[in-house]
């Protein structure tokens, strides 16, 4: 499994298309992959319509999080209710303008 995979929504940090990044996993032998881009999950809807069209790719959604360029964690949703749980933490964090206390915040049912 992938775990930290970024694509080209982590702006200034992501290069790769969705459509690469899927065809990448299939071809190094992968059936799992977690896209995790910094601070959004922007591209989640599209990930999952593309893994969607390669019936051997097992989608995870999630979310890097950083300050800068101090990564924080890597959050996984593990359902709707995480992924839900996981954007309102996001959204919290961009109106306080505040990733610095990310690793204090509690980011539950994610």
């Amino acid at each position: 499994m992938l775990i930290n995979a970024h694509s080209y929504y982590s702006l200034r940090y992501g290069t790769v298309s969705l459509e690469k990044l899927l065809d990448l996993t299939i071809q190094n032998g992968y059936q799992t992959i977690a896209l995790t881009d910094i601070n959004t999950t922007s591209a989640c809807i599209d990930f999952l319509r593309e893994a969607k069209k390669r019936k051997t790719i097992n989608p995870v959604i999630g979310a890097d999080i950083r300050e800068g360029l101090d990564q924080k964690f890597v959050a996984l949703a593990k359902n709707n209710t995480g992924f839900h749980a996981l954007n309102d933490f996001i959204t919290h964090c961009l109106i306080d303008n505040n990733f610095q206390n990310a690793s204090n915040k509690t980011l539950k049912d994610c």
